[in-house]
C-alpha cells in the first residue's frame, strides 16, 4: 500500500466517531 493511501486510511479511522456514543471513554480505534 503506498505511504499516502496508509496515511488517508489512517486519518479516516482516526476521525470516525460512528460508536462514540457506545463508548464510556470515546473512540480509540487500534490497527493491527
Amino acid at each position: 500500500m503506498p505511504r499516502a493511501s496508509l496515511r488517508q486510511l489512517l486519518s479516516e479511522v482516526r476521525a470516525c466517531r460512528l460508536c462514540e456514543a457506545h463508548l464510556p471513554h470515546g473512540p480509540r480505534p487500534v490497527l493491527r
